[in-house]
């Protein structure tokens, strides 16, 4: 079902945002720059977290019930982050997805602007190289509001990965029995 889905999508006459590479490039390297380490300057953004931070970020109603359901600070959504074209077969699987995730690391780290480097305790942590400062201070609202939903993600970076997960399952499983 899923390998369907995908080739219907490939077929429609314009891109989704989702698919857009130029887009997916700049949104894992704000991820990477803004989520790299917690509050105290440890390094945590490993792949499996940054493939959920994506996620997150992509899905902002995801976003918004996940810290609601944590007892965090929430925000307010806007009413084109309810719900996007592909946002409606959103499910587990959709979040484990990180083969994507891997290439546009592999681009990002190819072009210079991210490093990868091993921590003995979390493994291979990715980090933003010195000076790219330019390339996040983009004057555009989706790029603005995509910088509101990172503080919000923020929130997450002292959690365990698995707390989160099972968080997320918990709402695309509600969201499917609804």
């Amino acid at each position: 079902m899923k390998k369907k889905v995908k080739t219907m999508l490939k077929k429609l006459p314009f891109i989704t945002p989702e698919d857009d590479l130029e887009l997916n490039l700049l949104l894992t390297f704000q991820i990477v720059y803004f989520l790299n380490s917690t509050s105290k300057g440890l390094k945590i953004l490993d792949i499996e977290r940054l493939t959920i931070y994506n996620y997150l970020l992509k899905n902002p109603h995801v976003l918004h019930r996940l810290l609601i359901k944590l007892g965090k600070k929430s925000f307010i959504l806007k009413s084109y982050e309810i719900s996007s074209y592909k946002s409606e077969r959103n499910d587990v699987e959709t979040l484990y997805d990180n083969e994507l995730v891997r290439y546009y690391i592999q681009l990002l780290t190819s072009n210079n602007l991210i490093n990868i480097t091993y921590n003995e305790k979390i493994g291979f942590v990715l980090t933003p190289n010195a000076d790219m400062e330019k390339y996040i201070n983009i004057d555009n609202e989706y790029f603005k509001r995509n910088i509101i939903l990172i503080e919000k993600i923020k929130q997450l970076n002292s959690m365990v990965v698995s707390k989160i997960v099972t968080a997320i399952k918990n709402i695309l499983e509600e969201r499917g029995n609804s």
